[in-house]
């Protein structure tokens, strides 16, 4: 069993446990576990199952039929008991897997965040509906935000952001409209190389206090990529060669 290649391939560990022998699955069950816990929750198995989905959807409704049908079969006592449990367990997480890729027409992938709980009041970030762009963001402490006051609140959280991405803080919808609380620096950016606490900056423009609580949501999260700018300086005739009609026209030259 090569784990190097099942990262490649997750789907192949299905045709790996088929062939395993019982006496096999016995004495390594929980070895086999661990591989497939490995890969069960490592960002490239969804990645591979979203790209393998927008490539080929038909083939990959027809691994799913496969799948269902082997799961009963193992569910009804067809095989030894280990390896039943062998591929109950990873047939399970496979369906369940390609049905949330399904609802998303595949469209999506996952990157790995490392992440370090500063605070036991510390909640990670969670997507509330699947197709939803941000995470909430969760307070860590209790505090009161003043009629015009502007505070950080804490998340006790720490971030390891992969280079060539940020993270931008938004505010939530509801406590704009409700509340009449947003993120002061909206959208707030956390660069890859800051190891700090991820704070997010409240400001209160309504005209009551403001109860901020232990595990609220107060903000939410987006993962965006960032390419650099690498600059091409030109002469004043190089720069004319690309004027466009609109030239030096600058806030409200083109109507209304």
């Amino acid at each position: 069993m090569n784990e190097n290649v099942l990262m490649e391939n997750p789907l192949a560990l299905f045709d790996d446990l088929m062939n395993i022998d019982d006496k096999v699955a016995k004495v390594s069950k929980d070895e086999i576990k661990g591989v497939m816990d490995s890969i069960l929750n490592s960002a490239d198995y969804i990645n591979f199952l979203g790209e393998s989905y927008m490539s080929n959807p038909d083939k990959m409704d027809k691994e799913t039929k496969k799948y269902e049908k082997f799961l009963e079969r193992a569910k009804s006592g067809e095989f030894e008991k280990e390896k039943s449990e062998l591929i109950i367990y990873f047939l399970t997480a496979i369906l369940k897997s390609l049905d949330e890729v399904k609802d998303l027409g595949g469209a999506f992938k996952h990157i790995p965040i490392r992440v370090l709980r500063v605070s036991e009041k510390a909640i990670l970030p969670k997507y509330q509906t699947k197709g939803a762009a941000g995470a909430d963001i969760y307070a860590s402490v209790h505090t009161e935000i003043m009629p015009g006051e502007t505070k950080i609140v804490p998340t006790g959280l720490r971030m390891v952001i992969p280079g060539g991405y940020e993270i931008q803080i938004r505010p939530r919808s509801g406590l704009s409209l409700k509340e009449k609380i947003s993120v002061a620096n909206a959208p707030a950016t956390i660069d890859s190389d800051y190891r700090g606490e991820v704070g997010v900056i409240i400001h209160n423009y309504g005209s009551e206090v403001f109860k901020v609580t232990e595990g609220m949501r107060i903000a939410q999260m987006v993962l965006n990529e960032i390419p650099k700018i690498s600059w091409m300086e030109l002469t004043e005739e190089q720069f004319d060669r690309l004027n466009t009609d609109r030239g030096v026209g600058g806030y409200g030259s083109s109507g209304k």
